[in-house]
């Protein structure tokens, strides 16, 4: 009986030491995985944004030339280049260009037609029209985090030229964007889901990716900044 009861301490004493430096080793790759990203400027992040206006009324106008022209003229032409990549009715594609930091910006708009329901008395389709403003996926570092708020600005600006030159009068039924990064390192690997209410956003973390939601896209480098290296 003695020994039995030797033996079961000396495994509890084994898995005791174990889950110690389990705890101590998963302290120091964070520690580590935060030095590189914060102090070291390494472990890029891959961005990808889309900027989303439903409305239930059709737009007046296609898309068209004048956003480009409106969208030039809001920008500052001298630290910039602007480019029009193609512009059909239905879609948009546009290229900023920094010309001092080579950062550059690649972004389409695009009106998407979304089915709702069959009206069964009338017979009818009823339909709602997505505006969709996007990115082609960002990479960026920590100290790039300054680029978010250059480029949720000119969404922002080309946002509000869109809806006023394609719906007019019309307001959107709801708008809101949606983040997804992805990186490749991460701290947890059960997922976890976070409520910014001060942002009113939803960020969720699963392992290498976090997706961020929420209806103030000018928020986003601040919820970048809080969320990027949660740990808890």
């Amino acid at each position: 009986m003695l020994i039995f009861i030797t033996i079961i301490s000396l495994v509890g004493t084994i898995f005791g030491i174990i889950t110690f430096f389990e705890e101590k080793l998963k302290i120091w790759k964070n520690l580590y995985y935060i030095f590189l990203v914060r102090v070291f400027n390494r472990k890029p992040m891959e961005i990808n944004l889309f900027l989303i206006n439903n409305y239930d009324t059709p737009p007046s106008k296609k898309l068209n030339n004048d956003i480009f022209k409106k969208f030039k003229e809001s920008v500052d032409n001298k630290t910039i280049e602007l480019k029009k990549k193609w512009i059909r009715p239905d879609s948009i594609g546009l290229f900023i260009k920094h010309r001092k930091k080579l950062t550059t910006f690649d972004f389409s708009i695009r009106i998407d037609e979304e089915p709702k329901y069959l009206d069964q008395i009338e017979e009818t389709e009823i339909i709602s029209f997505n505006m969709v403003i996007s990115i082609k996926p960002l990479r960026i570092y920590w100290n790039d985090l300054e680029h978010l708020n250059k480029l949720t600005t000119y969404i922002s600006e080309l946002n509000n030229i869109t809806k006023l030159i394609v719906f007019q009068q019309s307001s959107p039924k709801y708008s809101f964007f949606t983040c997804n990064i992805s990186r490749d390192f991460y701290f947890k690997k059960d997922k976890k889901v976070y409520k910014d209410k001060i942002n009113n956003s939803k960020i969720t973390i699963n392992r290498e990716k976090i997706a961020i939601t929420g209806s103030n896209l000018l928020s986003l480098k601040s919820l970048v900044k809080s969320y990027y290296l949660k740990r808890r």
